[in-house]
Order: C-alpha cells, then sequence, then structure tokens
C-alpha cells in the first residue's frame, strides 16, 4: 500500500484486503476519468476518486485492444489552487513506476525542486514535443505530510514585507547571472552568503533557531520529491474523508516566498494552526502543471 494514504485519511489500515474495498470503491464511483490513446494502439487511463473536495486517489493504468484494464499504479493526490510560476520545468520519466516527475529550479529556494506529476495524462498527450525539452509554465503545488509539528511565529518589523519581494528579485537576477558565468555576480552572492553566515553566527548564541530561520524547504532523505519544510500559514481547512470519517487538515504556507497547501489528517498534527504560526514537517511534494 501506498503509505502517504495516511495523509488523506486512510490511516490505521491494517491489510490490503481492507485497502483493496477502499480502492474498488473509489475506482467504481470516480469522480473524473482521463483517457489518452497511445502510438501502439492501447488508451492510458486515469481515473480519480475524491474522499474530500480536491483530494482522493487516482489510478493509472492501461487498456489493451481488446478492451481489458490493467492497473500500473495508483496514488494519493491534493489539488491545490496556488500558483507558482511561470517556472522553467522540465518532466521526466520516473525508473520505478510509469508515472512522471517535474523539475524547476527556483532561485527563491536555492535548490531544484522536484516534484510528482499530478496530471501525467495530459503530459502524454504532449510528451512527443516536450521530452526533455525544458519550457516556461505555471505549477500547482501541494505537499502530502505524514506529521507536522505547529510552532509560533516570528515578529517581523514594520515594512519588511515591502521589501523582501525586491530583495528576492534582485537575488534571483544575481543567480541567473551567476549560472552565466558572470564573476561580478557570483562575487556579490558569495559576500551575501559571507555576511548572512556571520549574522546567523552571532545571533545563534542567545537565540533560538526557529526565531533567526523564519521558513526553510530543504530537501529530505533518499527520495528526490521529499522535502523537510518550515512555512507560515496563511489559510487553514478542515476536511473529512468521506469514506473513514478520520479528520483532515489542509494547510496553506508561505515558504521562502512561495506558497503551496500541506495536507494531513488531525491526529498526526501537534499543535493547534492558526494564520500567522507555522508549520515544521516533511512532505511529499505533488505538482499539477499547466501544459
Amino acid at each position: 500500500m501506498h503509505r502517504y494514504l495516511r495523509a488523506i485519511g486512510f490511516g490505521g489500515i491494517g491489510s490490503r484486503a481492507e485497502w483493496q474495498k477502499y480502492a474498488d470503491e473509489l475506482r467504481k464511483n470516480a469522480d473524473w476519468n482521463y483517457r489518452t490513446s497511445e502510438p501502439d494502439g492501447s488508451v492510458f487511463v486515469c481515473s480519480a476518486g475524491d474522499v474530500s473536495p480536491g483530494i482522493g486517489v487516482m489510478f493509472c493504468g492501461e487498456e489493451d485492444a481488446s478492451g481489458e484494464y490493467h492497473l500500473s499504479y495508483y496514488f494519493p493526490y491534493c489539488l491545490s489552487d496556488t500558483t507558482v510560476g511561470p517556472e522553467d520545468c522540465m518532466i521526466n520519466g520516473r525508473v520505478d513506476t510509469d508515472a512522471f516527475s517535474g523539475m524547476c529550479d527556483d532561485p527563491r529556494l536555492g535548490v531544484s525542486l522536484i516534484f510528482y506529476l499530478q496530471n501525467p495524462w495530459e503530459y502524454r498527450e504532449y510528451e512527443k514535443t516536450l521530452a526533455g525539452a525544458n519550457f516556461m509554465t505555471n505549477i500547482h503545488l501541494a505537499g502530502l505530510a505524514l506529521s507536522g509539528q505547529i510552532l509560533l511565529g516570528t515578529h517581523k518589523e514594520a515594512g519588511l514585507d515591502n521589501v523582501r519581494p525586491s530583495d528576492y528579485k534582485r537575488r534571483s537576477s544575481l543567480m541567473a547571472e551567476a549560472r552565466k558565468g558572470n564573476q561580478e555576480a557570483i562575487d556579490s552572492l558569495t559576500m551575501e552568503d559571507i555576511d548572512v553566515f556571520t549574522e546567523v553566527n552571532n545571533r545563534i548564541r542567545t537565540e533560538d533557531l526557529y526565531s533567526i530561520v523564519e521558513t526553510s524547504f530543504i530537501p529530505f532523505g533518499s527520495e528526490s520529491d521529499n522535502y523537510t519544510v518550515l512555512g507560515e500559514i496563511l489559510e487553514v481547512n478542515r476536511l473529512t474523508n468521506c469514506l473513514t470519517g478520520q479528520k483532515l487538515v489542509k494547510l496553506t504556507l508561505s515558504c521562502n516566498e512561495m506558497s503551496f497547501d500541506v495536507l494531513l489528517r488531525e491526529e498526526d498534527l501537534m499543535g493547534e494552526p492558526a494564520v500567522g504560526r507555522r508549520f515544521k514537517g516533511n512532505v511529499w511534494m505533488q505538482g499539477t502543471v499547466a501544459f
């Protein structure tokens, strides 16, 4: 069973047979189906069953020439209304299944953002023209978490929110120039990093780490699309899995000036979420790409 089924309200399932009952019901009463013809004459089919608005399980497989369906893989999902981009994006096939991963370089994060593609049927329609090529597009990101903690927010100086966007824009421009080999940009970024290191080194003697670091986005574990995130809560939504009755919490976060959603079970969240507080946890990042 997919271990992130717990994040959408299927926690405590003791056996594959128990999960199969839920899976059969979701596939039988699918909320939407997508079909894409393949060059070999088969049809790629994606069926999604919601357990709450925008939250559910997607089943992907192929229907052969005789009309027989073969399930390839399935995954839990959480759709997001927040938009990131436009970003320079690339789609690649995964080695473990027929699924796909997206990757984009966002200077706000400092790392290449890799996410599990939620709309593979659309990519298959454009695969011939987009395979191996970068393209600019908007992305809707969401993460599933098995646990998390709520931290208090940090004190913000008046007017700082107006300064940050221009600082990020300036730094993004410098990073773009540094990638081109501009030595002046490289030197400027190096000096900024040294200044930040010195300031943190001085403050850590008398302050708590999470009072200094407001938000962070760090790769976690051996899976390329798993991250440890620390983000400010912008919105809190409480939902319920209609099949199991388990309570869910969907948080909209701001992390390094980028917004995305995180979903987990209410009982797996330590603390009371509220706007202005922060969420810390490990998430499996997913994304819907606008092709």
